[in-house]
């Protein structure tokens, strides 16, 4: 893979990962005073809330005709900002799990390979998305 397409390919995976950020920070916002069962619940419930409310901020901009990226921007960062609450959260979490991994660093790197190897595994179906056509297709 050449640089040329390694810049595409990071900077559509960047743009999804940094979408599904702000979805989970929004949609945590909103569910902050809820208390779930697990971490993969929360992850679930607050990002899909989360896109929810962003389709609905797109959509509303979207109906007064204001749907441009200098008016959409700044309302992304007052909603992110109104989030603070959130924030704070996350510094007494990361302290607790700071006390609990720390004497457990074969786990820990256990993981990062189990990961590491899962990821090495779904690239390629994880790029093929990402490919540009270059022939026609059914639908053309």
């Amino acid at each position: 893979m050449d640089i040329g397409r390694l810049g595409f390919v990071l900077s559509h995976w960047l743009a999804m990962v940094l979408l599904a950020a702000i979805a989970y920070i929004l949609g945590r916002r909103i569910l902050l005073k809820y208390s779930f069962d697990s971490r993969i619940e929360e992850l679930a419930f607050s990002t899909g809330l989360g896109l929810g409310v962003l389709v609905w901020i797109v959509m509303l901009l979207g109906f007064l005709h204001l749907l441009h990226w200098w008016i959409a921007v700044p309302v992304l960062i007052a909603c992110l900002l109104a989030c603070l609450p959130v924030y704070r959260s996350w510094t007494a979490d990361l302290a607790g799990w700071i006390r609990k991994v720390s004497g457990s660093w074969g786990r820990i790197i256990f993981a990062v390979i189990v990961v590491a190897l899962i990821i090495a595994a779904l690239l390629p179906i994880l790029l093929i998305p990402l490919y540009p056509p270059t022939g026609h297709d059914a639908t053309s």
